[in-house]
C-alpha cells in the first residue's frame, strides 16, 4: 500500500506511464474525473493510539524510537510491523502516539503500550490508556490478556474475563467506553448454526446422545466430562 500511495493521486498518471505499474487489465489510460480505488489483500491494521500527559513533541519523540523506520535508515525504531507519529488531541486536552500495527502477529498492541510506557518513564511523563480506531480482532485482546496473566501472576480462564482484562490494562476506556460486542470483530458476526453441539444445552446435548444417531458419541461425551473437570479445577 505505502508503494501505490507514493506520490499520491497527482502522481499516478506519470505511474501508469511506466510498465512495472501497467494494469493488469484494460487499458491504462489516466482519467483524472474518476479518482482512484485500490483492492487488496493483507493482514489487519490495527489503529492504536497510546495517550500521554506531555507535549506533543514529547509524544512524537517516543513515536520515533517505537516506529520501525524510526528517524531514517540510520536510526530506526524498536518496533517491526508499526508506523507511528506524536500528535494533540485538543479535545482530550492530551498528547497521543498514534500507531499502525501492520502486522499484531509480529508487534501486538500490549508490547507497543508497554514500550511506550518504558519512553514515557524516562521523559518522567505519564502514560494514561490508550484507544482503539475502529475494529480488532479477539485474538489480539486475547493475546493482550495472557500477557497480563503471565506478568502478573494471575489465573484467568474465562474469555469474557480475559478481554475485560486486557481493556483494563490497556486503559481502552480511558477516553470513551470500550464496548467488546461493538468493537471486537468476532463478537460483531451473526450468531453461526445453532445445531452446533457446544451451543446445546446439557439437557439437549443429553437427549442427542440418547437419540438413534452414530454423532454425538463416546467423544463428544469425553469432551464434555473433561470441560467439566476443568470447570472444577478452576473452581
Amino acid at each position: 500500500m505505502p508503494q501505490i500511495r507514493a506520490g499520491e493521486y497527482e502522481g499516478l498518471e506519470d505511474k501508469l506511464k511506466e510498465e512495472r505499474w501497467a494494469p493488469d487489465f484494460g487499458c491504462s489510460t489516466f482519467v483524472p474525473s474518476w479518482g482512484g480505488t485500490v483492492t487488496g489483500v493483507r493482514k489487519f491494521l490495527i489503529a492504536y493510539n497510546i495517550n500521554m500527559l506531555s507535549t506533543k513533541e514529547q509524544a512524537h519523540r517516543i513515536a520515533l524510537n517505537l516506529r520501525e523506520k524510526g528517524r531514517g535508515d540510520d536510526q530506526p525504531g524498536r518496533l517491526k510491523a508499526c508506523q507511528g507519529i506524536g500528535w494533540w488531541l485538543e479535545e482530550a486536552n492530551i498528547a497521543q502516539i498514534s500507531l499502525n500495527m501492520t502486522d499484531m502477529d509480529v508487534t501486538p498492541m500490549h508490547v507497543a503500550y508497554e514500550e511506550a510506557k518504558k519512553d514515557a518513564e524516562d521523559l518522567k511523563v505519564a502514560v494514561t490508556g490508550s484507544e482503539l480506531v475502529g475494529l480488532v480482532p479477539l485474538s489480539a485482546m486475547l493475546a493482550a490478556a495472557d500477557f497480563y496473566i503471565e506478568k502478573e501472576g494471575l489465573m484467568v480462564l474465562d474469555e469474557n474475563q480475559k478481554v475485560h482484562l486486557a481493556i483494563n490494562r490497556l486503559g481502552l476506556s480511558t477516553l470513551s467506553p470500550f464496548n467488546p460486542k461493538e468493537r471486537i470483530i468476532e463478537y460483531c458476526l451473526p450468531s453461526s448454526s445453532s445445531n452446533l453441539l457446544i451451543q446445546k444445552t446439557v439437557n439437549d446435548f443429553v437427549l442427542s446422545v440418547g437419540d438413534r444417531s452414530s454423532a454425538p458419541g463416546g467423544g463428544s461425551v469425553s469432551a464434555l466430562l473433561a470441560a467439566l473437570g476443568c470447570g472444577l479445577g478452576a473452581m
